[in-house]
């Protein structure tokens, strides 16, 4: 039962991520992510049903249009299989490890893997539309500080209103102080706008400590990344989009913030 339940989960993850990629690629550009239908970016080929299957099509298509024979992204199954796997880590994680006979429907942690869900989804779009456009929409943004605090009014929540409304204040205010210092010391942008608003996100549906986990394991990893670059060019003055870094910071808090609190206050 277990494994069909994630199995269920990875395919419904799937096709979200596949509707994931029509928004990453349509809204930076400004189209409708309704109409017109998916189409071949090269010849304008119309996608047929069959072959938008998430992941399947790509392998079955072998990588490419079925009229004009160019290449499909790899983007895109990347997509839909990190947001298949990501629906299926969630519902483990914040359900079955809690009621592992799936006898019965517990509320709270049904939520719980809701608000887990929605969460990451945001951060896996404004993370690929980062990457591509070196921008993080405001929509998302805001749209996911609306729905932090909403989660936050129910009882069975990440963090509890008061929790929300300080890692909206903390994730905002002091990424900003950052780059007002920065910008004034280095004269350019150390943390871009975009990267506040999406701390202010963070914060919104975990606090102030996700926010926190989110900078620290964010800076890490960026840095991780970046090494061959600075070593290749031996200059550290080029901009990378954070966005990701920090999105991965705030899933690694999400999935192991508690055990990291454990440690560090026991």
């Amino acid at each position: 039962m277990t494994i069909l339940v994630l199995l269920i989960s990875f395919v419904l993850g799937s096709i979200f991520g596949s509707l994931f990629n029509v928004l990453i690629y349509r809204l930076p550009r400004g189209e409708s992510v309704v109409y017109p239908n998916s189409r071949c970016p090269h010849c304008g080929h119309r996608i047929k049903p069959y072959e938008n299957i998430p992941i399947l099509s790509y392998i079955f298509l072998k990588g490419k249009c079925s009229a004009c024979k160019n290449k499909i992204s790899i983007r895109y199954p990347i997509v839909e299989a990190l947001t298949g796997f990501y629906f299926s880590l969630c519902v483990y994680a914040f359900y079955i490890k809690n009621n592992p006979d799936l006898s019965i429907l517990n509320i709270k942690d049904i939520v719980k893997t809701i608000e887990a869900v929605l969460f990451g989804s945001i951060l896996i779009v404004q993370s690929f539309i980062d990457l591509d456009w070196f921008i993080l929409l405001d929509s998302f943004n805001y749209g996911g500080i609306l729905l932090g605090l909403l989660f936050s009014l129910t009882p069975y929540g990440f963090v509890d209103i008061k929790s929300s409304i300080l890692g909206i204040l903390f994730g905002g205010l002091l990424p900003f102080l950052i780059y007002y210092i920065y910008l004034k010391v280095r004269k350019m942008e150390g943390l871009g706008i975009g990267d506040i608003k999406l701390l202010a996100m963070i914060g919104a549906f975990g606090g102030v400590y996700m926010v926190l986990g989110a900078m620290f394991f964010g800076s890490v990893i960026g840095l991780l990344v970046s090494i061959p670059t600075i070593l290749k060019n031996k200059n550290m003055q080029y901009y990378i989009p954070f966005g990701p870094f920090l999105s991965m910071g705030a899933i690694l808090w999400m999935f192991f913030g508690k055990v990291i609190e454990r440690v560090l206050w026991t």
